[in-house]
């Protein structure tokens, strides 16, 4: 139980980093309040949602529907390739 603990950890704060670092993101959470479950995020020029979706879609990540009350994209726990995906984008 302690190593997924530590992988789900790590793999948040590799999202969590690139939302804080890329200027393309803007994170909702206050960093003391985020979940390592899920992150919610928007991108920082929406002419780029539909482009973002499709490389999405493309690296196999599916269902970034907004948070029900913030909208945005939310990115529920992932697997580590799918968060290259976001990372690398």
């Amino acid at each position: 139980m302690q190593q997924l603990k530590k992988l789900i950890e790590k793999k948040a704060r590799l999202l969590y980093s690139e939302i804080d670092l890329n200027p393309l993101f803007t994170g909702y959470a206050n960093k003391e309040d985020r979940s390592y479950m899920n992150a919610t995020f928007t991108l920082s020029d929406p002419a780029l949602e539909t482009r973002f979706n499709e490389m999405c879609v493309a690296g196999g990540i599916n269902g970034l529907n907004g948070h029900r009350s913030v909208g945005g994209i939310e990115r529920l726990c992932t697997t580590h390739f799918h968060l290259k995906v976001l990372v690398y984008w």
